[in-house]
């Protein structure tokens, strides 16, 4: 899940509202595709939260399938702030200790949704 900023050269402290996204390249690449009429898919793991429905009802909407994405309640949706400078430069505050995406490995197939 990424957060972007209302404005560009604040750091993550200074910044008063963000916008959440469906994003993380994983998210973006299938989306891109089925824009552009090509069938695509995305396996991964969310949270049973919020951030993990909407990730899940984005992608959904978007036309991706998301059958092997595992909605799991051992660990929240990642969440990432990105922050740019003046010049358009990126800059990542990632929350993702423990986080769902990260739990996919040998329990990826058991599904929970």
């Amino acid at each position: 899940m990424d957060f972007l900023p209302d404005a560009t050269g604040k750091d993550v402290h200074e910044v008063e509202r963000w916008t959440r996204c469906a994003g993380g390249s994983l998210a973006m690449w299938p989306s891109g595709l089925s824009r552009l009429g090509a069938q695509s898919a995305l396996v991964s793991v969310v949270g049973e939260d919020a951030f993990g429905r909407f990730l899940h009802e984005t992608l959904a909407n978007e036309g991706v399938d998301i059958s092997h994405v595992r909605r799991t309640s051992e660990g929240k949706t990642g969440l990432v702030f990105i922050t740019l400078n003046d010049a358009g430069e990126r800059s990542f505050a990632f929350f993702r200790t423990q986080s769902a995406d990260t739990s996919w490995g040998h329990r990826m197939w058991t599904r929970t949704s």
